[in-house]
Formats: C-alpha cells, structure tokens, sequence
C-alpha cells in the first residue's frame, strides 16, 4: 500500500468496530493515509446502544497527544469524542501550534440518548476548540446544542450555521440527514461562499458511524482535493459505497 500522507484521529474507542477510532482508522487506510490515533475514552456498545463510556486518564490522553506531535507531521487531524472540558483544555495547547486540516464532528449525545459532555463542555468547546478548527460538521441536535436555539428545519439549521461559521471563522458543513427532506440536504457553509448538495436518502438497516466515517472521509479529501465540491463529494460517496457494502453483505 503507498503511503500517501498522514491522518490523526482523536476519538473514543468503540467496542462494535463501527464509529469512533475504529471506523476513523478504516476511512484514513482506504485513502491511503497512515493513521494516528490519541483515545480519549473507552466505550462500551453495539451498533444500537452504549452501555459505558471510561474517560481515559487526563495524564495518559497529553501523553498520547505528545508522543504523536512532538515525533510525526500531521496532515489532517479528525476530532470525535471528547468526553469533558478539561481534555478540551488540553488538546487546545495543540490545536494552537497546529496548522494542518482540522475536522471536528462534535459527538455530544448518541443516537440512542447517551449524553457524552459535562455541564461546561459547550462553552469550552465553543472558545478554545472552535477558532483553531477548519471544519465542524454538526448533525441538527449538534448544531442545535451548539446554538442554543431550535433548529426543526434545514433552513433554520443553514442559517444558525451562518451565525457560527462567521462567530469563529471556520466552515461548517451542515448535515441533513435528521431532516425530513429527501433527497437530503446538506450545505458547506464558511464567510466566502455557500455550496448546497442533494444527498439521496438510503434505508440502511445499519448505519453505526457514518457521522465518522464523513468526517474522516471530508478531512483526507480536503487534503486531496482542492475544489471543496470533489473533497465533499468524495466523502459523500465513501459513505455512501462502505454502507451499502455493509448492508449488503449482512
């Protein structure tokens, strides 16, 4: 396999194989890309539950973060999980001497109700982790966590999109998939320009991870690609070519 660049993900482990490092590892190897990975939790759960979520030590996740900046160049850098504000903190002393791709896909609740933040995690997030980001990609409850307003609709989920990106500088790519629309819509959102996609909408009986695994998908490709059209595009399809792959072979 020829090594093309390199990917660091900093997410929870998942015990199913299907989100988390796991599934961030699998994305970066598809792209050819030498996958790094800093675990800021172990989860316990199936492709339909979580049943625990163990915060790694706080010593042990800077150490992690260490061995990886201090010794190897990162291209591209995916944050999942972080499962409270002080390890927000810390990887925040890193995100201000990094200059790569940076994807952040802001894990907050599970799709089965498992909240994975503490009381002062949003505020923390949104100072110290969002000005140092390229691209979040919130899904609506994310997006709606993040803005502190209800979001029903992907016209009101564009437009609190728009407030975020100009607040913190970055791109938001703003995920439909929670919206009633179909085919879905979805948009990239930064203070330059506006680009809308229509998505069309699959029944996968499995679908554990694919916020991942597009986000992972998103950051190799925004170092591939150039035109922000081809890295979504690209992404999109990745997604859409693993979980049909996956669903038809269960």
């Amino acid at each position: 396999m020829k090594i093309n660049k390199t990917f660091l993900t900093v997410a929870a482990s998942d015990t199913s194989g299907g989100a988390g490092i796991q599934q961030d590892i699998k994305t970066a190897l598809y792209h050819n890309f030498w996958p790094f990975s800093v675990i800021s939790a172990n989860t316990a759960q199936s492709f339909k539950q979580v049943f625990a979520v163990e915060e790694v030590n706080i010593d042990f996740f800077r150490k992690q973060l260490d061995s990886v900046f201090n010794n190897f160049r990162i291209d591209c850098l995916k944050i999942g999980l972080i499962p409270n504000s002080q390890m927000l903190l810390i990887l925040n002393s890193y995100l201000k001497h990094y200059n790569g791709i940076s994807v952040l896909d802001p894990v907050l609740v599970s799709s089965s109700g498992h909240s994975f933040v503490d009381n002062d995690f949003i505020e923390v997030l949104k100072n110290e982790i969002l000005p140092y980001i390229t691209v979040i990609t919130p899904n609506q409850h994310e997006l709606q966590m993040l803005s502190g307003q209800p979001i029903t609709d992907f016209d009101q989920a564009k437009k609190q999109a728009e407030i975020l990106s100009e607040r913190y500088k970055l791109s938001v790519y703003v995920k439909g998939g929670h919206f009633s629309d179909n085919p879905i819509k979805e948009a990239f959102i930064n203070t330059d320009f506006r680009l809308n996609f229509e998505l069309p909408r699959f029944d996968w009986k499995y679908n554990h991870g694919t916020g991942c695994a597009f986000s992972s998908a998103l950051a190799v490709n925004l170092i591939l690609e150039k035109d922000i059209n081809l890295a979504v595009h690209n992404a999109s399809g990745y997604v859409r070519d693993f979980y049909n792959q996956c669903n038809h072979s269960k």
